[in-house]
């Protein structure tokens, strides 16, 4: 497979997942507007090691199996909300 193509493959399969700094936003129960939240670190961080989050996601099935049943499975990753940062302070 030429160079070319493999740098389109790997291109439609990586996503960027959005992480919403939540542990900021006051009344961050309304979820209706959780397009409008702050991202974490302005969309260039991961979240710390030991922070606390929330994700949302789905799982879908597809194709049969031999028995009937589901012959595959896909997770996906919709957004992540910071509730949390660790307190280094206390370690």
């Amino acid at each position: 497979m030429p160079d070319s193509c493999k740098t389109k493959l790997l291109t439609l399969a990586v996503s960027i997942v959005p992480i919403y700094d939540g542990h900021l936003v006051e009344g961050a129960q309304n979820f209706a507007k959780l397009s409008m939240w702050p991202l974490y670190e302005w969309g260039l961080q991961d979240v710390p090691y030991n922070a606390v989050v929330s994700f949302g996601y789905t799982l879908n099935t597809f194709g049969e199996g031999p028995r009937g049943g589901p012959n595959g499975l896909s997770t996906n990753l919709h957004f992540v909300i910071l509730l949390a940062l660790p307190d280094h302070s206390k370690a």
